[in-house]
């Protein structure tokens, strides 16, 4: 229906521009049959452009992909034609996506764009997409898609699934996050690949793809970095990156994390749950010379004040520290400290969390 709108539009074209020559011919001549020529070609020529933009625009847009299925597409393309529509460019985009049973599709929408917006549909970015199921070549450009099936086709387009958004809350390391070629409403989609611990402690490396604003993106690269993530327990490959889980949980899970990684103890993450909460000042700080699953072990002096004027007490401790704190460590510097009243010289430092 596109192509049929297209071909009478250039014939409305066609005739607008005879309609011009025989106005300027009636112009000259002043021939009343010329000049009833001149309205049979004007009525013609826009009833035709307007017929033809009618087709390119509204019944393409029923090519049984109006009730269609909603999923994101990548654009691969997109082409100004040489009709206008109050002035704006009627424009042909051309889209790439996956339909739900995993067929790869390209297609093509017509529609107009307003020349404000223009610089807005660069290739690569995410739109909402309809498809005609038994044509998914078929499609329409949906930007008027109810935010329940946004973003349900942003989460198939992620491979954020049911499964996934409902698995087990665990955390894990960032091991790398890699920039992709598309975005999703102004916002740059990334694969973000983490190590975890799965429930039934499997040592996994998943990969998210999730649109990150360009804000959080340096603390994601910053080494040594814990989140929390969910996974699907029948494909432990498939995460999400927690943004909304309650802290509590999200503590829990990073000192399971720790814990199995060997980066903490289980005693010391029970001193820091009941343990008593004060300050201290790093008064010696040497490394061992040994690397634990990355972190330095260092060999920390530490004068940790007790709360309410209970005078202050040294004490000498092992402690493996990531690279990123290494600095806290240096003399001089106040560091959080949690400590058991019946045993205080084990004491856990609040940076290596």
């Amino acid at each position: 229906m596109v192509k049929v709108g297209q071909k009478v539009m250039n014939i409305g074209w066609v005739a607008f521009v005879l309609m011009a020559v025989s106005a300027v011919i009636a112009g000259f001549t002043g021939n009343a049959t010329i000049w009833t020529l001149f309205g049979v070609l004007f009525v013609v020529s826009v009833g035709l452009i307007l017929i033809g933009i009618f087709m390119m625009v509204f019944l393409g847009e029923s090519k049984g992909v109006k009730n269609g299925i909603l999923v994101m597409g990548e654009l691969i393309s997109i082409e100004q034609t040489d009709q206008l529509v109050n002035y704006q460019p009627m424009c042909k985009l051309t889209l790439q996506f996956t339909t739900k049973d995993g067929q790869q599709v390209t297609g093509s929408d017509i529609r107009v764009i307003q020349m404000v917006d223009l610089a807005q549909y660069q290739p690569g970015i995410e739109l909402p997409v309809r498809y005609n199921p038994k044509k998914p070549q078929n499609i329409m450009i949906d930007v008027n898609a109810d935010s329940n099936s946004f973003t349900k086709a942003v989460e198939q387009f992620t491979g954020i699934t049911e499964q996934v958004k409902n698995g087990p809350l665990v955390a894990g390391k960032v091991i790398s996050v890699r920039p992709t070629d598309t975005s999703i409403s102004g916002t740059k989609m990334y694969e973000v690949s983490i190590q975890f611990i799965t429930e039934d402690g499997q040592k996994i490396t998943g990969t998210a793809k999730q649109a990150i604003q360009d804000d959080s993106l340096p603390q994601l690269q910053q080494p040594d970095m814990v989140f929390p993530l969910r996974y699907d327990p029948n494909n432990p490959q498939n995460i999400m990156i927690e943004q909304n889980a309650d802290p509590k949980e999200v503590r829990k899970a990073a000192d399971k994390y720790f814990v199995a990684m060997g980066l903490k103890t289980q005693t010391e993450v029970n001193i820091r749950e009941n343990g008593t909460h004060t300050t201290g000042v790093i008064l010696a700080s040497k490394p061992t010379g040994n690397i634990v699953n990355g972190m330095s072990e260092m060999e920390l002096t530490v004068c940790v004040t007790r709360p309410n004027n209970g005078g202050q007490y040294d004490v000498t401790t092992i402690k493996n520290v990531t690279q990123s704190a290494l600095s806290s460590t240096a003399p001089g510097n106040i560091v959080q400290v949690y400590y058991m009243p019946g045993d205080e010289q084990n004491i856990y430092l609040g940076y290596t969390s």
